[in-house]
């Protein structure tokens, strides 16, 4: 099983009456899953999705890719951690309520001059850049960089959502935090539109429960690694009412599946992450109801491992809710007759 997989290895050096087991250090154990080994098929837009990475961030952390990002080669290594730390990467605070902000020096300017520009006092970039501290003026030098804590919005709040929508109380669904219910016009469309279907077929359901889209400008949103410009929206799966006090509820395997299949029949789906163990109850089901191995090959990883080959991919953490994430570039809507 994906995820679960235990590879072992035993080297046995030759001596005098010894023998002694090998095992992979923590430190090759921690390598390992920080790197990626290209396999045949793969893309990079494939391997940035099954990673929960923009290719953009892939691309960054990997130098080589820049040049022909599509050119990928059977064995090659990708450096899936350092994708990721750029994309948790967030402005360092400073101060009280500040951030830092790094600043290159431009022909022509003064402490003075770039102080004002971010509403700081010339002390206060001096005591943000020791280098200042040591200089027995106030001279900078074009090209150097100079950290300044700064409290200026202009400058530390970037919009990583334009244009965004917030997703409206409606019926059906209950969303846990509407400070964090903001995302794309695509993204908020595609949300209520399975979820009405999936009222359609299931109308005594219990409500929907909605978790983080984005925040009303995007950018970083604690506890997650995406969910940062409006595209990714997490789904309470549907449980069942325990039968008995102190029963453990279990996930409603019918009402799960007919609503995680609204989202996957949604042309702007980009991935869905789910549990790999959880994918396999989920695909018996459907199975088991009439759907073709042909269309859940389509929509599974499973049973094939992770081949990223479906839409519905592994992610560790999503079993008690899925994550969608829909496209960048939404597809237009077909003219109506």
């Amino acid at each position: 099983m994906r995820g679960r997989r235990s590879f072992r290895s035993t080297l046995v050096f030759a001596g005098l009456f010894a023998l002694s087991a090998w095992a992979p250090t923590q430190a090759q154990a921690a390598a390992s899953k920080c790197e990626y080994k290209v396999a045949k098929g793969d893309t990079l837009s494939r391997i940035a999705r099954r990673k929960g990475v923009s290719e953009k961030n892939l691309v960054r952390a990997n130098p080589k890719l820049k040049k022909n990002p599509n050119r990928l080669r059977v064995g090659q290594a990708l450096k899936i951690c350092a994708a990721k730390r750029l994309q948790e990467r967030r402005p360092q605070s400073c101060g009280k309520g500040g951030r830092i902000v790094v600043h290159k020096v431009a022909k022509g300017q003064t402490v003075a001059g770039i102080a004002a520009k971010y509403s700081v006092t010339r002390n206060s970039v001096r005591k943000y850049n020791a280098k200042l501290k040591k200089r027995t003026n106030s001279m900078i030098r074009v090209g150097e960089s100079l950290r300044i804590c700064t409290k200026n919005r202009r400058y530390t709040h970037r919009a990583w959502l334009k244009d965004g929508v917030q997703l409206a109380a409606g019926d059906g669904y209950n969303i846990r935090r509407p400070d964090n219910a903001w995302g794309t016009p695509a993204t908020v469309a595609g949300i209520t539109a399975a979820i009405a279907a999936y009222r359609v077929e299931h109308p005594d359901a219990p409500l929907v429960q909605i978790g983080d889209i984005s925040r009303s400008n995007g950018g970083p949103l604690r506890s997650h690694l995406s969910h940062q410009d409006g595209r990714d929206v997490d789904i309470g799966y549907v449980f069942d009412e325990p039968s008995e006090e102190g029963e453990r509820r279990r996930i409603d395997l019918a009402r799960s599946w007919s609503l995680l299949a609204q989202f996957v029949a949604d042309d702007n789906l980009a991935a869905i992450f789910v549990d790999y163990r959880l994918q396999r109850r989920l695909y018996e089901h459907a199975e088991s109801v009439g759907v073709s191995k042909a269309e859940l090959d389509e929509i599974f990883e499973y049973p094939r491992g992770g081949d990223g080959k479906g839409v519905v991919v592994h992610w560790p953490g999503h079993a008690r809710h899925f994550h969608v994430r829909f496209k960048r570039k939404p597809k237009p809507a077909a003219p109506s007759a």
